[in-house]
């Protein structure tokens, strides 16, 4: 079962001022593993919102293959005049794949022709089944001052 993320309604709590922040607030199906709940929330949530960074993430189990997750936003921290600040994100995500771009080969035992499947990744004949790919969500983030 693929894992979904969805944003709950009543999400994006905000408080503006001195110390801004926005809260949005998910749900997270399909997964009893805590790291690969925590995965899909950092590869469904954007890094940056209404100027705002990503800074904290929570997930809680509520139920088999149940979770609720929520991120912080808050405002950048500024360094210092002589002080370095580097930050790298090298989560990712996956996404579900069912059509090749190209089908480099087709083969078949001797006397028969090979299948054309119009280029449908693990295709069975009746059903499709794809392939999940990795795919880079990320941030690189460097500060010199």
């Amino acid at each position: 079962m693929a894992v979904t993320v969805t944003e709950k309604f009543g999400s994006r709590e905000t408080s503006e001022g001195e110390s801004p922040s926005i809260d949005l607030l998910y749900t997270i199906d399909g997964t009893n593993d805590d790291i690969e709940a925590k995965g899909n929330l950092l590869a469904a949530s954007p890094i940056l919102y209404d100027g705002l960074i990503r800074q904290t993430l929570h997930i809680e189990q509520i139920g088999p293959q149940l979770w609720d997750g929520s991120v912080r936003y808050g405002p950048r921290k500024r360094p210092e005049t002589g002080e370095s600040s580097f930050s790298f994100d090298t989560g990712g995500g996956t996404q579900h794949i069912t059509q090749s771009l190209q089908t480099l080969g087709a083969y078949a035992p001797p006397d028969m022709t090979p299948p054309d499947y119009q280029g449908a990744i693990g295709a069975t004949g009746e059903n499709v089944e794809g392939v999940d790919v990795t795919v880079p969500v990320g941030l690189v983030e460097l500060s010199v001052r």
